[in-house]
């Protein structure tokens, strides 16, 4: 099977991956399989960017650290293409906006984790989220300058922090989205991937991230317009885009629906079989490609139960 075999190409080669790379790898790999054999990998990984997650998470003790590390986070983004080139000039005008979503997605790998007690991370865990709720960062994120360049990081951010405990804003986030990106037609490619990102993700984050599996009513609107404009959708927007939306039907528990069939045979076209999987258009290398693969493996998976975590805390 060509899942098998991106698998294969994968696991045998991790050391190709950085460690963002790997663990995004990882997770998904267990959340829908639940092997144990990810567990001490994932574990290993958390604990090699842990003193990145105290450095960040730390300096929400004080307006100098965040503008500091913020200014680092800005002289340091890469900006190879027309998204990521609209997000700079908003990044520029509001640089502490990295920092913020930094410090939001280190805490919910630690939550999920079952690691927010630990005495390695829990003083840090408690001063960022102090500082989330106390400042209604959520605002920001919310803001329609931001959620217009990079909509697949608003609905993350939303997502964890209702996740977190911090604040609940999903039900607004999806009725901004429904008003803007549902009824946007797209000018170029670019606009293309950042509206199916931003329904995609809408779904997936409230799965938590592939730890539960929603409710189909929910987002019946998402489902309606990929079913209509599948056929224009496809032709738009990257194999990664079209993975997504296949996992969006299995998280609704619609496995069987023809939509999920037709982009399992697409993943499986685009396999590549001199190199085991799948390659990126523009960077074709292994860890280059990671996005797509896990995202095909999940597609191409038959999964019918979700796993949270790993809880990292019961390993000693």
């Amino acid at each position: 099977m060509i899942k098998n075999l991106i698998i294969e190409s994968y696991e045998n080669n991790l050391e190709e991956l950085s460690p963002r790379r790997r663990l995004h790898y990882l997770v998904r790999r267990y959340r829908i399989t639940g092997e144990e054999k990810y567990v001490p990998l994932i574990n290993s990984i958390y604990k090699e960017l842990l003193p990145r997650f105290k450095k960040v998470l730390e300096s929400f003790s004080s307006e100098e650290k965040i503008v500091e590390l913020s200014k680092k986070a800005l002289a340091n983004y890469e900006h190879p293409n027309l998204r990521r080139a609209r997000r700079f000039l908003y990044y520029q005008k509001n640089p502490k906006v990295m920092i913020y979503g930094e410090a939001i997605l280190y805490m919910f790998f630690i939550k999920s984790f079952g690691m927010e007690n630990s005495t390695e991370i829990s003083k840090e865990y408690e001063v960022a989220k102090s500082y989330m709720g106390e400042n209604n960062v959520s605002k920001i994120f919310l803001d329609k300058k931001y959620w217009t360049v990079n909509p697949s990081e608003c609905v993350n951010i939303v997502n964890f922090l209702y996740f977190l405990g911090v604040e609940d804003e999903r039900d607004y986030l999806i009725k901004l989205f429904r008003e803007y990106w549902l009824n946007l037609s797209p000018s170029e490619p670019s606009i293309w991937l950042d509206k199916i990102y931003a329904l995609t993700h809408s779904i997936i984050g409230e799965s938590n991230y592939y730890q539960n599996f929603v409710n189909e009513e929910r987002f019946s609107w998402a489902f309606k317009y990929f079913e209509k404009d599948f056929d224009d959708i496809i032709r738009k927007v990257s194999i990664d885009c079209i993975g997504e939306i296949g996992i969006c039907y299995k998280l609704a528990g619609e496995s069987k629906s023809k939509i999920v069939k037709q982009i399992q045979d697409l993943l499986i076209k685009r396999f590549d079989k001199k190199l085991g999987y799948i390659p990126n258009d523009s960077t074709p290398t292994l860890a280059g490609s990671e996005h797509r693969n896990v995202i095909a493996t999940m597609v191409l998976e038959d999964f019918g139960k979700l796993y949270k975590g790993p809880n990292l805390s019961v390993i000693s």
